[in-house]
């Protein structure tokens, strides 16, 4: 209502007035020449000549999940290939964990593993009520076992794509250091952000 009291009925007025008005009679031709002209001009200006938009806000550069590197297993950080600002692809080694115990569980597994095999054999052969309870006790170690080596196998941590390396410490801070399953050691930045935040 403010709009159209300030701006749309003063200019219907001024135009009725141009078109209409007996004082304007000689000049009628010339006044609404310029006036529809000057009408004209302005929505030339509005419509017709790009003007930038833009808008200027704060966000976070959200990175995907696989450009985190996390410790896949606890362990003493050994031989660490993270240079800060290196680029790396995917599967491109990026630093090594020992776990000093996790070779002597594997090997105390896998002879308990074996003996609990030999247990169901046995039981087989002699004892049929005692089977159910060998089968449990080597399903149980053969769980075992596989976690266990499944924990060797994340003792590497590789780069999950494409990028720049960036660690979350300096490169001389991290070998020695003891970290914990899913800590963060740093991320691969990739060419260019998909999200912001």
């Amino acid at each position: 209502w403010s709009v159209f009291n300030s701006v749309v009925k003063p200019m219907a007025k001024h135009l009725h007035y141009v078109v209409t008005a007996p004082a304007l009679r000689k000049v009628r031709r010339r006044a609404m020449g310029w006036t529809f002209g000057s009408i004209a001009v302005v929505l030339a200006l509005v419509l017709l000549v790009p003007l930038p938009v833009r808008t200027d806000t704060e966000g976070v550069i959200w990175l995907p999940e696989a450009a985190t590197l996390r410790a896949g297993t606890s362990g003493f950080l050994t031989d660490v290939a993270m240079q800060g600002g290196t680029p790396v692809v995917r599967g491109t080694v990026v630093a090594r964990l020992d776990e000093p115990t996790l070779d002597a569980r594997i090997t105390a597994l896998q002879a308990r593993f074996a003996e609990a095999r030999q247990r169901v054999a046995l039981a087989e052969a002699t004892a049929r009520p005692e089977v159910a309870g060998a089968l449990v006790e080597l399903q149980r170690t053969e769980a075992e076992l596989a976690r266990e080596i499944d924990r060797r196998s994340r003792l590497v941590v590789t780069a999950a794509t494409d990028g720049v390396l960036r660690p979350v410490s300096p490169a001389g801070d991290l070998p020695g250091r003891w970290v914990s399953e899913g800590d963060i050691l740093g991320h691969v930045l990739p060419p260019r952000a998909e999200v912001a935040r």
